[in-house]
């Protein structure tokens, strides 16, 4: 029987609430709801010696030559090809992938009636994610960009969250593909304590990898600069990466208490030279701390919007960041800060109701017409 009144989301990991990408997003704002016209596959906890134990006992199954074949070529084949039919997608009419790596590993499965969708959730194109020089990146980069160009060429429809981040995937949208926006959101993050902070300081947070596109040495230089002229600031720098020793700057490596750290400072700051829409972003706008960023691509969007503790800046010059952080304020530190600017932003364009509404009208119009009847 195939699943005509639903859009089935392809993610059979377990996915985790504080995490970045897809995984996060999904944990947080789908997988847990009913939403009319959307589905999500099970997350897929079996381990794959087992699956394969299970499906070597059944001769009539690997003994096919499809089936021989395709093992032959890949050894995940039949674990694959049960997983496929285990999470629903081979009764699905509509499949919504939201990470090529679902793709890799189900397409040989997909028959030609079923419509594909497809919605990256990266900063620049996926395949340059993969970092490194060596011959194991170099190959896992040309693996990665086939997969990819394999799915937008057998996908119907390509999801972006808004105009702006468009420009990051320009280069892959043919004449055929229907190209559809879809503004995401983020949950306010649940049991949100607070750091003990020194409060003769004046804290500002960054987020994230220590990489150019994510403008860390762009945060670097201006807080430098601003740090001359204010020495009442700190930065705190969440992520991993090489022990910072700068004038001012306390770095915590990774966390999983990012919540906290995000409540308890004055400020986050984030500086990308290439946007798509970051879930720390709108989190920061739930629990009300002010933010200073950079208007690029996905976050064109926070332009058009009214909030006094939101600074978008249309440069990524570190002269512009420092000028920023230069006229910070400490702030009154609560979990989350529901009477401020920010978190009545968040309220009116990113909260878990705002973005179900814009998904169910979204599922509606590609059930309506991608479907028979």
């Amino acid at each position: 029987m195939i699943l005509e009144d639903k859009v089935l989301v392809v993610f059979t990991d377990e996915g985790k609430k504080n995490s970045g990408g897809p995984g996060g997003f999904i944990s947080q704002l789908i997988r847990p709801f009913k939403l009319c016209g959307i589905e999500v596959t099970p997350p897929i906890t079996t381990p794959l010696r087992s699956r394969w134990k299970r499906l070597f006992g059944q001769p009539e199954t690997w003994l096919n030559p499809a089936n021989l074949l395709g093992t032959l070529r890949n050894p995940s084949y039949l674990p694959n090809r049960s997983l496929f039919k285990e999470a629903g997608m081979a009764s699905a009419r509509i499949l919504w992938f939201m990470h090529h790596a679902f793709y890799e590993l189900f397409a040989p499965f997909i028959q030609p009636d079923q419509i594909v969708i497809y919605q990256p959730h990266c900063p620049e194109l996926p395949w340059m994610e993969v970092l490194g020089v060596d011959e194991e990146a170099v190959q896992q980069r040309k693996r990665e960009e086939k997969t990819v160009r394999d799915l937008i060429a057998r996908s119907s429809v390509l999801v972006l969250p808004n105009e702006g981040a468009r420009s990051i995937y320009e280069s892959l949208i043919g004449p055929d593909l229907e190209l559809r926006y879809l503004q995401s959101g983020a949950a306010i993050p649940s049991d949100v304590g607070l750091i003990p902070l020194d409060p003769q300081f004046t804290y500002l947070l960054y987020i994230g990898r220590r990489l150019p596109i994510k403008g860390f040495d762009i945060v670097r230089e201006a807080f430098s600069k601003a740090y001359a002229s204010r020495q009442d600031l700190r930065l705190i720098v969440c992520g991993s990466g090489e022990p910072l020793l700068d004038p001012g700057v306390i770095d915590i490596g990774f966390t999983s208490r990012i919540h906290d750290w995000i409540a308890s400072v004055d400020c986050v700051v984030n500086a990308n030279r290439q946007s798509y829409l970051d879930l720390s972003v709108m989190e920061t706008l739930a629990i009300g701390t002010p933010i200073i960023m950079s208007a690029t691509h996905g976050h064109e969007v926070f332009q058009q919007f009214n909030s006094a503790d939101l600074h978008c800046l249309n440069s990524t010059e570190p002269s512009e960041f420092a000028r920023s952080m230069t006229k910070l304020c400490r702030k009154d530190r609560r979990q989350v800060r529901e009477d401020t600017p920010n978190h009545q932003l968040y309220a009116q364009e990113f909260s878990i109701p705002q973005y179900h509404e814009r998904l169910e009208e979204f599922a509606n119009l590609i059930l309506s017409k991608y479907t028979s009847n």
